[in-house]
Parts: structure tokens; sequence; C-alpha cells
């Protein structure tokens, strides 16, 4: 009787219950994730799927880049070399807090204002120059001096990017 074996049950219910082609589907499944919320949202669901395969640590990576947030993309572009040497629960890590600062930049936008458009109207007259190329310096400075931006660089001796 199963219910006297536990492991004879457990291989039951397994068999019963478990996706015949687990591989398959974790492969389909990974293809159709993309990120649409947090960063890390996306790799828990990532690696839900992920560990049916048997992959390197720079195949994970490469998948996980695949269907990132455009503005994520932009930010490792921005910041990595290379992810050659890059182990893949470092990727994680690191994608998790560009997309931290991204938006914790975009509540401070949020909440302090978006900057007042400095373009300039060449084909305007002068008085229309004057009045749009006046700069507000000192919000421009303090904007770029907490921008999160600069987060992403690193002068520890011990990171990895």
């Amino acid at each position: 009787m199963l219910l006297n074996d536990f492991r004879k049950f457990t291989e039951s219910f397994k068999k019963h219950f478990e996706d015949s082609n687990i591989v398959t589907t974790a492969q389909n499944k990974l293809d159709e994730l993309y990120q649409t919320g947090s960063a890390a949202q996306y790799i828990a669901r990532f690696n839900e799927w992920v560990v049916y395969l048997n992959l390197t640590d720079a195949s994970k990576i490469h998948m996980l880049y695949c269907h990132l947030k455009a503005s994520i993309k932009d930010a490792v572009a921005f910041t990595l070399k290379s992810t050659h040497s890059m182990k893949f629960k470092e990727y994680c890590e690191l994608i998790t807090g560009i997309d931290d600062c991204l938006h914790k930049h975009k509540l401070e936008k949020k909440r302090n204002g978006r900057l007042k458009d400095t373009r300039v109207d060449l084909s305007g007259s002068d008085s229309e120059v004057s009045e749009h190329s006046t700069l507000n310096h000192s919000h421009i400075h303090t904007h770029l001096s907490t921008s999160t931006t600069t987060s992403f660089f690193s002068t520890d001796s011990t990171s990895s990017w």
C-alpha cells in the first residue's frame, strides 16, 4: 500500500502529476517570460523555470538579458564591459540593483517634478531664444549630483563590474 511507504507514494504522486516533458515546458515558459514589473519579480519567475535546464551561467545571463525592459538593457550596456566571467547570481544582483536605482530615480523625478525644458528654438526671434535658454544651473547640478546613475560606477576593488 502506498500510504505505508512514503518513497513509493512520492514516486507515484510525481508520476501522476509531474510534467512529462519539463525541459520543453521550461524552455517554452522562459521564451514567453518578459520583464513587465520589477527585475526582482522577473528574476524570481525566471529562476522557477531555469532550474530544469542544464545551462551555463553565460547562457542563463544571455536568456535573462533578452527579455529585460529596455531601460535596464540600456543601463547594462552603459555599465558593463563584459559579463564573460560573471556568475549568474552576481548578474541577477546587478540587474536588481540597477532596476532599484532606476525606480528610485523615477520616484524622485515624480516627487520633485521634471527638469524644465532647456532646448533652444533657433528658428524663433531673439526674445524667444533668450527666454528658452535661461538655465537654472543649480537645479541641474543638484539633479545630476543626486542622480542614481552615479551609483552604477564603483571604485571598490571587490566589485565584479
